[in-house]
């Protein structure tokens, strides 16, 4: 170390912890991040079973026999993206463009009824300290 200078050896300043207490401390955290984790367990089994079953009754319904896999919905995206580059969607009937609004007035439907059940009403969202008294 002769042949260094005291003044070109870095040094940390303001140093705070030390590498024991910044593993404790990192332990802490893991344990912390692990213990949350585990209380997330449980509610999401839960509603991922509820949402299987729901599925699974829509499809029921519905008379699905199969769920359409992702390789299909890959290709009908592909031909969705080459009839728009050709022309080919100029072609479209009546009946199919009525179709497709009316799915995608369902879709819209579905959204409003869950921005409702979010909301807890209705009509706008209950804000505490609004000046109107809780009343919309």
């Amino acid at each position: 170390m002769s042949f260094l200078k005291r003044s070109m050896i870095p040094f940390r300043r303001f140093a705070s912890t030390t590498s024991g207490d910044a593993a404790a401390k990192a332990k802490a955290a893991a344990s912390s991040i692990g213990a949350r984790l585990q209380g997330f367990a449980s509610p999401l089994i839960y509603y991922g079973r509820v949402g299987v079953e729901f599925v699974s009754q829509v499809a029921s319904h519905q008379r699905l026999t199969s769920f359409p896999n992702i390789g299909e919905a890959q290709q009908g995206m592909a031909n969705f993206i080459k009839a728009l580059q050709n022309g080919e969607w100029k072609k479209v009937t009546v009946r199919q463009s009525l179709t497709f609004a009316a799915e995608g007035a369902k879709i819209y439907g579905f959204f409003l009824v869950g921005e409702m059940v979010g909301r807890g009403s209705i009509i706008g969202y209950n804000i505490e300290g609004s000046g109107h008294g809780g009343h919309h």
